[in-house]
Parts: structure tokens; sequence; C-alpha cells
């Protein structure tokens, strides 16, 4: 079956690879550059967080981050053993952060995570300075005084 695609994208693209693994003839298009450099998934939107996703959206976009993390799982040894591309997939949880400003929002946040009946709160942990910095090394800021 021959199949075209408007929009290469992430949904594009994941789209393209699996109908051509299946033997499908597919044709792309996109105005974007081959590298997909205005693509959504360049930045956040390729970010799972159903945990966070949860407290302003169904329940069904919780399940369905959650299948898409297992997928993910699959789909990325999948794709480097496929083309070559290693997509850099990080399965080490999110972290939420908030700045003393920001101390009731977060308040808020931290409380409906724990009464939300879909999330197991096993799994959700508060952060001290030292772990926040062991699980993000890479986190910087600058200050601006004025």
């Amino acid at each position: 079956m021959k199949i075209a695609i408007a929009g290469a994208g992430l949904a594009g693209r994941l789209l393209a690879w699996q109908l051509l693994e299946h033997g499908h003839q597919v044709d792309l298009y996109d105005r974007d550059t081959g590298n997909g450099e205005a693509s959504a998934g360049i930045i956040a939107a390729a970010m799972l967080a159903p945990c966070s996703e949860i407290l302003d959206a169904e329940p069904v976009v919780y399940t369905q981050g959650m299948c898409s993390i297992a997928l993910w799982k699959q789909w990325a040894p999948a794709l480097l053993e496929a083309t070559g591309i290693d997509i850099g997939l990080q399965l080490s949880g999110s972290v939420v952060v908030a700045h003393r400003n920001d101390r009731g929002d977060y308040q808020r946040f931290w409380q409906r995570i724990n009464s939300h009946p879909v999330i197991d709160k096993t799994y959700v942990q508060a952060l001290d300075k030292n772990t926040l910095a062991d699980l993000e090394p890479e986190l910087q800021a600058y200050f601006y005084p004025t």
C-alpha cells in the first residue's frame, strides 16, 4: 500500500517509520527541514509526564501516557537498530520544580497529586537540594537581581 503523510513532526515520523517497517510505501510531506527543527517534538512536546498532566486532563491522558512510555521502551532500541538513530530516550522520571515565590502553587500541586485516585503515591517523592542536584546535574540557572 502507498501512503502519504502530511506532517513530519514526531507523530508523522513515527507513523512513517512503523508503516515502512510493515512493508508499505510512504511519502512524508512537511515544510520543515529534514532535521525537524520546527517540530514540536524538538522541545518539551516530546516529554511524557503523565503524573503531572493528569491534574488538568482526563484520566485517559494519564493512561495513554503510561502506555506511550511502554511503547517508547520498545521503539527506541528498534529505531536505533533499524536506522542507527539514537533518540536519547531517558526513563529516569520527571522532576517538578518551583521557585520560592510559587510555593503556594507547588503546595496545591503536591496536595492534588497526593489525593488523586489514579496516581500511585508510592512513586512520588519530595526531593531535597542534594537529591535534586543528583537527579538533574545539568540543571542550570541565572539570577538577575534587577
